[in-house]
């Protein structure tokens, strides 16, 4: 499917086969075609129907009734589609009498396909083109409006002189009402710019360039208000070099010329309290040029106090510098809030840094026609934090050494402890030493924890069992045998009491995979979670579970002293339940 696939022609021939043959023919070429025999017939489908018809190919002679050109033209009244005439008719009279109607084309009947073809899309293409005009046109009307410019032509030697509507409001008058004369122009010029204006005119008309003719003057308007116009004209000349026509704009800049009053009265009350600080003081119009500085201000950027009045800001900074400045600048401008930035000013002998206060200055209406800032240079504050950043960073590093070096050592404490037990032929010397080095790597585990934490004393209970149990199970030859499955909350415990669960887990992990499962597949799973302000850790197996002499009310061996004792430590309780294996359920509350 093409492009004219969502086109829609209305087809209006009372011819029924030639309808017929042409309704065939472009539905081949992907077109919709709807066919009616009459012009009422297509006034009432255009503008009764719900049908969105994109263009009409229209026969003159339709029989009784409207012709082909009555009909048009009532569409046209209320509709803006291209009309293409399609007709046997060729005198030069009815051809004419259609481009009055419509600029669309006009076709012969009996033409090949192909003519009619190209002529329905060179109609859609002048539709479009003509859409565009008109839009442009209205786009104009209104930035002339909007922007208070209007446009004029002087034709010479008859001095017939064209505006545009936009000219005719600045003028007050009524945009359609009656262009004043060369002659009449003269009378709203103001009589103290008359003769200004007249040399201006002179030399407009008798000069020979191809320069832009730029200068302001005041105009009177019937009601006797003044206004401020800037006026904008060129020379337009035939190949002989004669003079044929002027032609510009004039735009009312009255807004401007009575801020720019306004605003040199406020400049000059402020400028006083600018030049008495003995701080860098400056001002700022909204189009991010200097209306004033000081002395203080023009010392430190290294330049002369006029050499940067009416300057912008990109021609006393480099272009970052200068950015970040009107960026600022312009958010004061808008929403009235003083603001504070810090700033680099490049020198020579090295950067200085000044923190700039800038606050908004209001008229009687409450605009914002300036603002003024303020500067305190930080640069030996800057090279303080510099200092200190230089300072905390090698302390970093002399802190990520020496950490280094503590669990290097821990790891070599608990490698020789593991050595040792695998020279030994008691089993039980063996096993204590085994137990040993299983509690020196838990050390290990929640040292490297410590250091990573984020928050200083705090480490998250989740990363650091989650670390330890593969650390400690990693250490068994059965470890393939054995799963580990946790659900554990993320929450985070001070550091002291998390060691001493890291302890109690390890002796737990540790008796689980030593005597729990013999040899056999087995589940170890620890739950973690926050309740009532408790901590609750269920440690469980799924082994041949706990002899019942063990208890920690009278507890025997060392590993069930030691969590006793650990329990007893952070004041928490332990129960132990039996059954297919070994839980463990500790509680207690975190300080």
């Amino acid at each position: 499917m093409n492009r004219q696939s969502a086109k829609t022609i209305l087809l209006v021939e009372d011819e029924a086969l030639i309808a017929m043959m042409e309704k065939k023919q472009l539905e081949q070429e992907q077109y919709r075609v709807i066919h009616v025999l009459s012009g009422e017939k297509a006034i009432d489908m255009v503008c009764n129907s719900d049908e969105q018809i994109d263009i009409i190919l229209m026969d003159i002679d339709l029989g009784r009734g409207l012709d082909g050109t009555q009909t048009a033209k009532r569409i046209l009244e209320h509709h803006d589609i291209p009309i293409l005439f399609v007709s046997s008719h060729v005198e030069k009279e009815l051809v004419e009498k259609t481009e009055k109607i419509t600029n669309y084309g006009y076709v012969v009947k009996n033409s090949s396909f192909t003519v009619l073809y190209a002529s329905i899309k060179m109609a859609f293409k002048l539709y479009e083109a003509h859409r565009k005009i008109e839009t442009h046109l209205r786009m104009i009307e209104d930035v002339q409006e909007v922007s208070r410019i209007g446009f004029w032509y002087l034709t010479t030697p008859s001095m017939k002189l064209e505006w545009t509507e936009g000219l005719m409001l600045i003028f007050g008058l009524p945009r359609s009402g009656k262009i004043p004369t060369y002659e009449e122009f003269w009378t709203y010029v103001h009589p103290d710019d008359i003769e200004f204006v007249k040399q201006q005119a002179t030399f407009q008309l008798d000069t020979v360039t191809d320069s832009v003719f730029k200068y302001e003057y005041r105009i009177v308007l019937k009601d006797g208000s003044i206004k401020h116009l800037e006026h904008l004209g060129r020379q337009l000349r035939n190949s002989a070099g004669k003079l044929i026509r002027l032609h510009g704009s004039v735009q009312d800049i009255t807004e401007r010329r009575v801020a720019q009053q306004a605003l040199q009265k406020i400049s000059e009350t402020h400028n006083i309290l600018i030049d008495a600080s003995s701080d860098p003081m400056f001002s700022f119009a909204s189009d991010g040029k200097y209306l004033y500085v000081n002395k203080a201000f023009a010392d430190g950027v290294g330049k002369k106090v006029d050499d940067i009045i009416g300057k912008d800001i990109w021609s006393v900074f480099p272009k970052d510098e200068a950015e970040k400045r009107y960026s600022a600048l312009k958010e004061v401008f808008r929403s009235g809030e003083e603001k504070i930035i810090e700033v680099r000013v490049p020198r020579p002998d090295g950067d200085q840094f000044y923190l700039t206060t800038i606050t908004s200055v209001k008229d009687e209406k409450g605009n914002i026609p300036l603002v003024i800032c303020s500067s305190k240079n930080i640069t030996m504050r800057k090279k303080a934090e510099e200092s200190v950043r230089t300072l905390l960073t090698e302390k970093d590093l002399l802190l990520r050494e020496v950490h280094h070096r503590m669990k290097n050592n821990m790891n070599i404490l608990a490698a020789l402890l593991r050595l040792e037990s695998d020279n030994l032929q008691d089993s039980e010397v063996k096993s204590r030493l085994q137990d040993a080095a299983s509690r020196v790597q838990s050390m290990v585990v929640l040292y490297g924890k410590l250091f990573q934490s984020e928050v200083y004393g705090q480490i998250p209970l989740k990363d650091y069992l989650l670390s330890l149990l593969e650390e400690v199970v990693g250490v068994f030859q059965n470890e393939d045998l054995v799963k580990v499955e946790v659900d554990i909350e993320d929450f985070s415990l001070d550091a002291k009491l998390i060691s001493t669960l890291g302890l109690i887990i390890n002796e737990m992990t540790t008796n689980s995979m030593k005597y729990a499962f013999k040899a056999h597949r087995g589940v170890i799973s620890v739950k973690a979670s926050r309740k009532n302000g408790q901590v609750i850790i269920e440690y469980a197996d799924n082994g041949v579970g706990l002899p019942e002499g063990i208890n920690f009310e009278k507890p025997a061996g060392f590993g069930t002293q030691l969590i006793k004792m650990l329990i007893d430590q952070i004041h928490g309780t332990i129960n132990i339940e039996r059954g297919s294996g070994t839980k463990y359920i500790l509680s207690f509350e975190p300080s």
